[in-house]
């Protein structure tokens, strides 16, 4: 009764959730266990089904838990740790009473090296030896320029990604444009996923971060 209070849906997307039959969520080594638990709620409530976990419907979780984890912030994490003891989405208190089915594939796409396959997966398992260690780093080039030329910069920190783009874009004499994002009800600053106020320049790079309804662009795609 809380929850349909809580969460008033339309008719329409009640009618969505009764006769949906599978969902499918990726990246779901970034989604958090209260996330999961949530929506086994929801689906339970909605579908009329209290006895089966998620409603009777099925779940495709997809995703490497050995990337990206859960965003958990101080705040969350005080909250959080009295109901988990971890935040991924398989310490979500559903699965108690419903077993995961792993199913891990095998082939790999974007990579044709199978030497550097090997390494990857080694560091990826955290079994990288001081060799892999050792060959990686011969990549390494602390003199390397980018001569003017089109270079993409991965970092840690975004503190050094603003950096980093601010020197390029004051670098660029043409036009400049700001852009505000309108926040709607609560939504801490710091958990944007860039600044409310973005600034470009005519010209700039531009990598977007956000899929498009209209199939426009898709995060990822360089402008």
């Amino acid at each position: 009764r809380k929850i349909r209070q809580t969460l008033r849906y339309s008719k329409d997307k009640v009618k969505i959730i009764r006769e949906l039959e599978l969902i499918i969520i990726d990246e779901i080594s970034m989604v958090r266990a209260d996330i999961i638990d949530f929506i086994d709620k929801v689906l339970r409530v909605y579908s009329n089904n209290m006895r089966e976990p998620f409603g009777g419907k099925q779940l495709l979780f997809v995703g490497d838990v050995f990337q990206l984890e859960p965003v958990v912030t101080r705040d969350m994490r005080d909250i959080l740790s009295r109901f988990y003891t971890q935040f991924f989405f398989f310490n979500a208190r559903v699965f108690g009473d419903l077993g995961l089915v792993p199913i891990e594939l095998q082939k790999m796409y974007r990579q044709t090296d199978n030497t550097f396959l090997s390494l990857l997966d080694r560091v990826r398992n955290n079994h990288a030896s001081a060799q892999d260690i050792a060959q990686l780093n011969q990549r390494y080039n602390p003199n390397f320029t980018d001569n003017g030329e089109f270079v993409i910069t991965l970092a840690m920190r975004r503190d050094t990604v603003d950096a980093i783009n601010d020197e390029h874009m004051r670098a660029l004499t043409t036009p400049e444009y700001t852009f505000t994002g309108v926040i709607t009800d609560k939504f801490p600053e710091n958990e944007l996923p860039t600044s409310k106020e973005l600034v470009l320049k005519q010209g700039a790079q531009v990598i977007f971060i956000r899929n498009d309804k209209d199939n426009r662009w898709v995060n990822g795609t360089l402008a």
